[in-house]
């Protein structure tokens, strides 16, 4: 390698202006040793001391490979990958393993300029497949390639190198976003989420230091679109509401209305009574009955296709809960259907046969439309989990109790996002007018 290239890659190396004052305004305390005598800072040594800092990061990653060959040859060397050659290696060698450590530097500094600088367009097939691997479902995969495509795909910021995103540019993004498609607060935060976790992965291949997303803030909250609240109804049902549920669940058992999952009627009923979550009430089982208890031990996933053993949904831990005289009546009528049906030594309580997909799929589609049968919103299965906890704080039920109950490793989860109003509208109109003055003009002189 010739002089003049050795003097280009180092001179590439080093921070920019604009990295070097960002570093002063994050790291003050760590610049005060570059203070000059007037109170300034040399911006030299600073530079110089994140150029420093990079290098012994880079060199990180190679230190561990080093070997030394034995015999007369006493020089240390390096196989470093690299898909050019035929063997798939390349190998540098040096006297010490100083000078060797500077060759590698070298090395990696021309190879990176061989290779354009990553964009967040250019590491997106890597990234999809290493959330594939880790954490997302099929389904949240489809999800994302829908937003890439709609709020990504076009834009500038994925096409800029993302060593050099500043928080300027992410800001400007963001109110773009937010301005071009007239987003809530909420969605929003699901479109931006793609984004910080893309910069979480940058950080953690070595890209760039730090995630820059973790400054952005959108302090003016009215460029937001407001969205209508909906009502409580639409999360909760209502006492008269869930005993119209019951009354119709009841029926569809009694008459067997559905051939496959005769108990699927009482596992919704069960939803209610005790705060379960639909992937859990798929797998109770008897030997989960401690006396007046039932044990939330294990759970359905519907990603797998299978039950996940000793483990709960949100890693809260196994749980008890109470049995309420309903629970245990709707216990005992599925295990009384289990026997009349052939079913000697039954291990699930809601289940005929071991379709376990079948089973959750179908409570999940049979839920809204047995609501809309009985004249009310067409909610989700999870609404007996959020009816159950709001019940509960209505009746004044200790809060860490409840918390237990439904596996919630924080209250403040169960207080902020499970407490509804289940009163009727018409009782909740009479509230109102009660608590206000009580006065009218109709007739005055």
């Amino acid at each position: 390698m010739t002089d003049s290239k050795k003097e280009f890659l180092l001179k590439a190396s080093a921070p920019s202006d604009a990295e070097v004052l960002e570093f002063i305004t994050r790291c003050p305390d760590e610049c005060l040793q570059f203070r000059n005598a007037d109170g300034s800072i040399d911006l030299d040594g600073v530079k110089e001391y994140m150029r420093k800092a990079r290098k012994n990061k880079i060199l990180d990653n190679y230190r561990g490979q080093i070997k030394k060959l034995n015999g007369k040859d006493q020089r240390y060397y390096i196989k470093l990958k690299d898909s050019s050659r035929s063997d798939g290696r390349y190998t540098i060698k040096a006297p010490t393993e100083e000078e060797l450590l500077e060759k590698v530097f070298l090395w990696h500094l021309e190879n990176v300029e061989k290779i354009k600088e990553p964009t967040l367009a250019s590491i997106f097939p890597e990234f999809l497949e290493y959330k594939k691997k880790t954490t997302w479902a099929e389904s949240t995969v489809k999800r994302n390639l829908s937003v890439w495509k709609n709020h990504y795909k076009d834009t500038d910021i994925i096409n800029v190198p993302i060593r050099k995103i500043r928080l300027k540019q992410l800001q400007e993004w963001a109110y773009g976003l937010i301005k071009d498609h007239d987003l809530t607060q909420k969605e929003f935060g699901n479109i931006a989420t793609w984004m910080k976790q893309m910069f979480e992965y940058a950080a953690m291949e070595e890209i760039i230091d730090r995630n820059p997303y973790t400054m952005l803030k959108i302090t003016n909250r009215n460029v937001f679109r407001q969205p209508e609240i909906k009502s409580d109804e639409n999360k909760v049902l209502s006492p008269d509401m869930e005993l119209a549920l019951y009354r119709k669940c009841w029926e569809h058992f009694e008459n067997r209305y559905y051939p496959v999952h005769q108990l699927l009627p009482l596992g919704i009923i069960m939803l209610f009574q005790a705060g379960l979550r639909p992937s859990e009430l798929v797998t109770l089982r008897y030997s989960d009955i401690d006396g007046d208890e039932i044990i939330i031990r294990r759970y359905y996933s519907d990603k797998a296709n299978e039950i996940k053993e000793n483990r709960t949904k949100a890693g809260h831990g196994f749980r008890r809960i109470i049995l309420t005289s309903l629970a245990k009546e709707l216990i005992e009528a599925a295990r009384d259907r289990q026997l009349e049906d052939g079913i000697e030594n039954p291990e699930y309580i809601f289940m005929m046969n071991e379709q376990f997909k079948s089973f959750y799929d179908r409570l999940r589609k049979t839920f809204p439309v047995i609501c809309k049968s009985i004249g009310i919103p067409q909610n989700t299965p999870y609404s007996g989990r959020r009816t159950f906890i709001s019940s509960l704080i209505d009746a004044n039920v200790n809060i860490r109790t409840i918390q237990n109950y439904v596996g919630h490793n924080d209250a403040r989860t169960t207080l902020n996002n499970y407490c509804y109003d289940r009163s009727a509208r018409e009782e909740r109109a009479k509230q109102l007018e009660n608590a206000r003055v009580q006065i009218s003009f109709t007739g005055a002189a």
